[in-house]
């Protein structure tokens, strides 16, 4: 029912902009992807709610050029374990890795989340 609407909307987007637009969702999506999919997006968020071995995998598959956002669980984000923080960061890139079209988000991430997080995560990543 909403597939036409959300499409139309992607359609409208790019009449505009001249670019494929995000198709950003929340919740369990993986099992309405080939649907985002067919919308001709160009960017999909994969998040913690979901399968996201199989969401990467599928769209890695079948649409190697759209670019696939994987969300780190938020709660972790926040937390005060480092250690926790770092094994979140490590899965995410377990999950991309050998993929060229995938980056790491978070989604929303509490207000209470210390920006040091941030910072460390940046710098883990760098090295």
């Amino acid at each position: 029912m909403e597939l036409p609407a959300l499409t139309r909307a992607l359609e409208i987007t790019k009449e505009i902009t001249g670019l494929a637009s995000p198709c950003i969702l929340g919740g369990d999506t993986v099992k309405i992807l080939d649907d985002l999919l067919s919308t001709g997006t160009n960017y999909v968020v994969c998040n913690v709610e979901t399968d996201q071995q199989r969401f990467v995998d599928r769209v890695c598959a079948t649409h190697p050029h759209v670019a696939v956002r994987i969300n780190m669980d938020p709660r972790i984000v926040a937390c005060s374990d480092w250690g926790a923080i770092r094994t979140e960061v490590d899965r995410i890139l377990a999950i991309a890795a050998g993929r060229p079209n995938c980056l790491m988000g978070t989604g929303c991430l509490p207000l209470e989340t210390p920006p040091d997080n941030i910072r460390r995560i940046r710098e883990y990543l760098s090295d």
